[in-house]
């Protein structure tokens, strides 16, 4: 479970995993094929030499039944077992008996043909057979007595031979060898050049995410340093191209920021020397409207004291003009 953990966190381990199950995948679909190529050619091999040897055996033997001479076909039939692959010999006459019999050492009695098979007038008629544990193919041709040029006589006896498919297992062996020793070279080179791409992947990578996390700390002097011209070269040069169009948007902008700051100081200045002088000019007025008010006040109490004496006097003449018409009537 660990170890899954670390890959699902891992992109170079993902990356190198999936390349490396990609390329077993390639190599053991390589391998069937070409074991399947190398068993139908080594098949055909088989079977090519053993017709060879089955219809070279059945032009001597024919010489040998019709001149009676046991010992060129017995000649014929060891020269025909010195082959790697041949396994028996035999050679009959043409009511079934054996002229002629070989096996090598090592292998179990030949197995007997049945009426029907020596009755076959085919030529080289084969099939996949067993020689106690041993997987053999068994050729069986008719010995024909050749009357002229243009056909075939009468059938005089039967060239019959096994031929050990243990050399198809052995090439097979071989093959599947020589396949596993490659498979393992190229999985090893695989395995070394997938660290070495990976490798120089995620430098680039990381070089990327440590511009970036410059870049989120303010620091937009920052740049990507990727000397490939590849797609991360490409990627690293857009990104540069954006970080400096960014980096020159900001100066604009704090450079606006810094004039418009500027401009609004002044204007407060502007403003608080308007307002300074607007409260100068209230006082000076407050202070002659008071005195204004002051004047008016004195104006006031002098014309009200005015008024009293006018009502005083208005009283005194009323009063005096009283006691004269009372002198007058007396």
């Amino acid at each position: 479970m660990l170890f899954f953990s670390k890959i699902e966190k891992s992109f170079r381990a993902k990356l190198v995993l999936g390349s490396f199950l990609v390329v077993i995948v390639i190599i053991l679909i390589n391998i069937v094929f070409s074991l399947y190529n190398v068993l139908n050619l080594l098949n055909e091999n088989l079977l090519t030499e053993g017709r060879t040897l089955v219809n070279d055996l059945s032009y001597i033997s024919e010489i040998g039944i019709l001149s009676g001479d046991a010992g060129f076909i017995e000649n014929a039939g060891l020269n025909v077992l010195t082959e790697q692959d041949a396994v028996f010999v035999v050679v009959y006459d043409k009511s079934g008996n054996e002229f002629f019999s070989k096996i090598k050492e090592g292998y179990g009695p030949i197995p007997s043909l049945s009426e029907g098979e020596l009755k076959n007038n085919r030529a080289i008629v084969w099939h996949a057979s067993n020689l106690g544990k041993e997987s053999i193919y068994e050729f069986l041709n008719p010995i024909r007595e050749i009357e002229d040029n243009k056909g075939k006589g009468d059938i005089i006896g039967y060239s019959r031979i096994g031929m050990s498919r243990r050399g198809i297992q052995e090439g097979l062996k071989q093959v599947i060898i020589f396949h596993l020793i490659l498979a393992s070279l190229i999985i090893l080179l695989a395995w070394i050049g997938l660290f070495l791409v990976t490798g120089r992947i995620l430098r680039t990578l990381y070089a990327m995410t440590n511009v970036v996390h410059k870049v989120l700390t303010g620091n937009l002097d920052s740049e990507i340093e990727v000397d490939s011209k590849d797609e991360f070269g490409v990627f690293a040069d857009v990104f540069n191209q954006m970080m400096r169009t960014l980096k020159s948007t900001l100066d604009n902008y704090e450079e606006e920021k810094r004039s418009l700051e500027i401009r609004i100081n002044a204007r407060t200045r502007e403003l608080k020397e308007l307002t300074h002088s607007l409260d100068e000019q209230v006082k000076e007025k407050t202070k002659e409207l008071q005195s204004k008010v002051r004047e008016l006040e004195i104006i006031n109490k002098v014309a009200v004291g005015r008024e009293l004496k006018m009502i005083e006097l208005k009283k005194e003449i009323k009063t005096l003009k009283d006691k004269l018409n009372e002198n007058e009537k007396d």
